[in-house]
């Protein structure tokens, strides 16, 4: 009986900083939902590489705008993927790791210009302290202006003090800085 109490125990930071990724979550459906649906999918076939393999929790969303853009005549998808990790050592092995076994297996280097070969998506993934968020849309659909805003309320909400962050646009260039701003 105590060896479960004394897991429980250990687990409870964890638990309760997940719970709080959720309702970081919550709020930036809040904050965009003026715009944008939201969708609770199981979307383990998103390709981000081989990060599933540090076997974090996900905390998974799909946000479709309300109406079509003017620019790409489409309803733009932005897949939001929350991977939480239980302390900072943990995240930076499986960030290390995850930057070796990339998106469609590439290899990045933190900040290092680098070019990602065959994305059909334009990502941005923020990197902090016990998670990773990637956010990704498929080129087709990616509107300018919704993204701008989409990004803004993103950062609003999920940037802390040394966050980094890494944008991919569709050409597959990926631009990293030491501030997500």
């Amino acid at each position: 009986m105590s060896l479960f109490l004394l897991s429980i125990m250990n687990s409870a930071p964890s638990f309760a900083q997940h719970e709080e990724l959720r309702q970081l979550a919550n709020a930036l459906y809040s904050a965009v939902s003026d715009t944008y649906d939201r969708k609770l999918y199981n979307l383990a076939t998103r390709d981000h590489g081989k990060i599933r393999q540090t076997n974090p929790e996900t905390i998974e969303m799909l946000l479709t705008t309300l109406s079509k853009s003017d620019e790409t005549g489409r309803k733009m998808r932005a897949y939001i993927t929350l991977y939480a990790y239980s302390d900072r050592d943990e995240c930076r092995l499986a960030s290390d790791f995850w930057l070796k076994h990339f998106i469609k297996g590439n290899s990045m280097k933190p900040n290092k210009k680098t070019t990602v070969k065959n994305t059909e998506h334009h990502y941005f993934v923020l990197f902090n302290a016990e998670y990773i968020l990637i956010v990704d849309i498929p080129c087709f659909e990616l509107d300018q202006q919704a993204w701008k805003s989409l990004k803004k309320n993103v950062l609003k909400i999920f940037e802390e003090p040394l966050t980094s962050a890494l944008e991919i646009n569709c050409k597959g260039e990926a631009v990293w800085s030491l501030s997500a701003y």
